[in-house]
């Protein structure tokens, strides 16, 4: 299974997932955002238009019936002022200035929201406080109320104030704008923003997917030759020293630790000689077959080879039952050995005891392996086993339980003081 380290990068599924959708409703966001303003500004300009129509409009109706435009604005009955001769002259230059603005409706509101004038005559005299009007009038907040008819067009209601004068009072106006003119125009001014920012984002995004393909092509084309070559140095050391490796990372140095262990020595007997009569490349063959061997069954037994040094293998054997899985790959291994006829045959040395495990050597180049006397004591035990023979010490093949060894045997090995107790699996 592959591990998370060995995984690449997923950029271009990160960028598709993650940043490839925020640029999508950015896209949609565009045309949203310019309709947005763009409505904003249309109600500004139109209640901008209003105001000045407003001012308009009581300018020319002051100077065509003055008297009748103060009285109507602080009248109580607009209604009974239109029937005199200077409400007669007030109407005719209200509907006059209707007429030439083009307005297709209306209203003056007095105090309180009473329609002083209206286009539609039978509305004059009634009381309309709606909430627009109220702010318009007592605030002097201009407002714009989209509205759609029943025919289908859309308009809009604005109201602005005009400001009194002394003892007068001020007036709101209601005036009503179709939305079709304004809109025509911005629809012709911001499309073509609207478009162009559309094409920029898209060719940005095309420009960041290809970007992002590549790179990731790059990112897996590079973790797979690191994920190659991490595999191909993993193979020249222990799982020990990959664990250990992997394990310090981020924390500093590999520390050493003194464990128990059963340490599995095995060398070829009279491999010098042999190697003598032999060519490089058939040396290195027969080499290549008989660790091989070895090397397959003590993973078999949960093994971790620790070093291979010429014609010699150092294994080790951690855990829960080490030593039964040490002595019994290394009667498997003598067996597979001779059922294969490989010659010269090996002589293996089995030890249980303290060593320490850790890195050797300085930081830019160090060797993770186990140190200690029992380690030397296996090679001493692999020294003292003929070809085809497991020399065990004794209290290893008690722990192990396995039989079919030969009697106890005291010897004596090279650096050692004392002797040790041996058995031989022959």
């Amino acid at each position: 299974m592959t591990s998370e380290i060995d995984r690449p990068y997923p950029l271009r599924r990160r960028f598709r997932r993650r940043i490839l959708p925020a640029f999508l409703i950015l896209l949609l966001l565009i045309p949203a955002l310019a309709g947005w303003g763009g409505a904003g500004l249309i109600e500004a300009v139109y209640l901008q238009l209003a105001e000045r129509r407003a001012a308009v409009i009581d300018r020319a109706v002051a100077t065509e019936a003055g008297a009748g435009w103060q009285a109507l604005k602080t009248a109580q009955s607009p209604e009974q002022l239109y029937l005199s001769k200077d409400g007669a002259r007030l109407r005719l230059a209200l509907e006059n200035e209707v007429r030439e603005l083009a307005l297709s409706h209306l209203k003056i509101y007095g105090v309180g929201g009473k329609i002083l004038f209206d286009t539609i005559p039978k509305n004059i005299g009634t009381i309309d406080a709606s909430e627009a009007f109220r702010s318009a009038m007592q605030k002097g907040e201009r407002n714009a109320i989209f509205k759609t008819r029943d025919d289908g067009t859309t308009l809009y209601e604005l109201y602005v104030r005009l400001p009194g004068k002394g003892n007068v009072p001020p007036v709101v106006f209601e005036l009503y704008e179709p939305t079709s003119h304004l809109n025509r125009l911005l629809i012709q001014a911001t499309a073509p923003v609207v478009l162009s920012a559309a094409l920029v984002l898209l060719a940005l995004i095309w420009a960041l997917s290809r970007l992002v393909g590549q790179a990731q092509n790059d990112i897996d084309g590079r973790t797979a030759l690191v994920t190659e070559l991490r595999s191909r140095l993993e193979g020249f050391v222990s799982n020990s020293a990959i664990s250990a490796a992997r394990n310090s990372v981020g924390s500093g140095s590999i520390q050493s630790e003194r464990i128990l262990l059963t340490l599995f020595y095995s060398d070829i007997r009279g491999f010098t000689s042999f190697s003598e009569e032999l060519e490089p490349e058939q040396v290195v063959s027969f080499l290549n077959k008989i660790m091989s061997l070895q090397i397959e069954i003590v993973r078999e037994e949960g093994g971790d080879v620790d070093k291979m040094i010429g014609d010699a293998l150092l294994v080790r054997f951690d855990g829960a039952g080490c030593e039964g899985r040490a002595v019994r790959a290394a009667g498997r291994i003598q067996e597979k050995i001779q059922a294969v006829g490989l010659h010269p045959g090996i002589g293996i040395g089995v030890y249980t005891g303290e060593a320490i495990s850790g890195a050797i050597g300085p930081e830019d180049r160090q060797d993770f392996t186990v140190i200690g006397d029992s380690v030397n004591a296996s090679a001493r035990l692999c020294e003292a086993a003929g070809e085809g023979e497991v020399v065990v010490d004794s209290n290893t093949v008690e722990v192990s339980g396995i039989k079919g060894f030969g009697a106890v045997e005291e010897i004596v090995v090279k650096g050692k003081k004392k002797s040790i107790l041996v058995r031989r699996l022959a």
